[in-house]
């Protein structure tokens, strides 16, 4: 494992757009010797590959070189968000080649299974789960989880796609050597273009519901955590505001069980700032009742 961060750290280093030889051949290794193992399995060593890895809130992902508003790679394995971590996982875990996964992750990051912009899974509640849970990825099982206990409990938002993207300033244009007027003028368009996908903002508003199990309850019923799969898809939920909208999934991560004990391996946004595991139980702990995060919706991956 040293070896492979070494070549990964001497390749973002020399080529920060594109994937370098020793990285596909090392992942290609392991999509192969992992090929016939059962899913958990699966999730469980392509997580464990990037443990201690950086994470950053900044967005490390976008639609590749040729991408018309941001430029940054398709995937990378050197840096991820809390999503991207995920997403990359999902995809290395149903892949039987490099090519393989080349497509997976693009069919889950975009709609359409193509790079651009409009048709990347932005918002998780309103747009990347209904997208993956069409296409056979992931299946919310939250409410079959906690309905014996608590009931159905659901969190709600309002999602306005079209405002967001009028907040946004030039540095979300992600393209090498632009000045600030470039940028500038790709932000007009990007505004410009949202109104063809999103029509008006009051027309692009969405009531997002999602099911969700309150830390209260989580906590108190010990069955509801011992029914959480391997590798399952955690969603920490709590209704904010961003400019432009609102949001629903603040946080996402993986179920990892060790030990008879459940921890969630994720890319965390505080402290360390790298990917790295945590009692699920003491992560849910640290929040009180007025905090932001309120409740942990269960998507299995499939």
């Amino acid at each position: 494992m040293k070896v492979i961060l070494i070549l990964y750290s001497l390749c973002y280093l020399s080529y920060p757009q594109f994937l370098c030889a020793a990285d596909r051949q090392q992942i290609e290794k392991q999509i192969k010797q992992n090929l016939n193992r059962p899913l958990p399995q699966k999730l469980l060593q392509f997580s464990s590959l990037f443990l201690g890895h950086p994470s950053s809130l900044n967005g490390p992902l976008g639609e590749g070189g040729q991408g018309e508003f941001d430029q940054d790679p398709l995937y990378r394995f050197d840096q991820f968000d809390c999503t991207t971590y995920v997403e990359t996982v999902m995809a290395l875990s149903q892949s039987i080649s490099f090519s393989d996964f080349e497509h997976k992750i693009n069919q889950i990051r975009y709609a359409t299974g193509r790079p651009h912009f409009f048709s990347r899974n932005h918002f998780i509640s309103k747009q990347w789960i209904k997208s993956n849970d069409k296409k056979g990825f992931v299946s919310d099982i939250t409410l079959k989880i906690s309905q014996e206990f608590i009931g159905k409990h659901l969190v709600k938002a309002k999602i306005d796609p079209f405002n967001w993207v009028q907040h946004f300033n030039p540095e979300i244009i992600q393209i090498p050597h632009l000045n600030q007027q470039q940028k500038q003028t790709k932000l007009l368009k990007l505004k410009q273009m949202a109104s063809q996908y999103y029509q008006t903002s009051t027309a692009s508003i969405v009531d997002t519901i999602l099911p969700g199990i309150p830390f209260k309850e989580f906590l108190y019923y010990a069955e509801i955590e011992k029914s959480i799969p391997q590798g399952a898809i955690l969603n920490f939920l709590g209704p904010i505001r961003i400019p432009g909208t609102g949001l629903i999934v603040l946080h996402q991560g993986l179920a990892i069980w060790k030990n008879k004990i459940l921890y969630l391996r994720h890319a965390t946004t505080v402290g360390e700032k790298k990917i790295l595991d945590i009692k699920l139980s003491d992560y849910i702990s640290q929040f009180s009742p007025n905090s932001k995060y309120q409740a942990i919706n269960i998507l299995k991956i499939n």
